[in-house]
């Protein structure tokens, strides 16, 4: 299976919030989910499952590695509840931090595939 994440906005994009088309120009905020065009609820609803998998990818990076900085960078507090700590807020995403010996391991993840 796959998503097209176009009309949601990007998960790293950090977008949570929606606006009709027909908001006037000055009081529209550019990058905002379209909800003339798209659902808010579902989009949510995929853009949490995307960031559900990278908690994934980041806890068993963190058992491998034990590094800490893995989990203690997962402390955004924008929209918690769909970007686990991935988001600081409206458009600030947190990239994964670890040490350069950490990712190295990353292909050992993918060692049983």
């Amino acid at each position: 299976k796959n998503i097209h994440f176009t009309q949601c906005r990007k998960p790293w994009n950090c977008v949570g919030e929606g606006q009709a088309q027909n908001v006037p120009k000055k009081d529209k905020i550019k990058g905002l989910i379209d909800t003339s065009a798209g659902n808010l609820d579902v989009c949510l609803k995929v853009v949490k499952l995307w960031h559900e998998l990278r908690t994934d990818f980041e806890d068993k990076m963190y058992n491998l590695t034990k590094d800490k900085r893995i989990i203690e960078t997962r402390n955004g507090n924008y929209m918690p509840e769909v970007f686990n700590g991935h988001c600081d807020k409206l458009f600030k995403y947190k990239k994964i931090e670890a040490e350069d010996s950490s990712f190295k391991l990353v292909p050992k993840l993918y060692d049983e595939l």
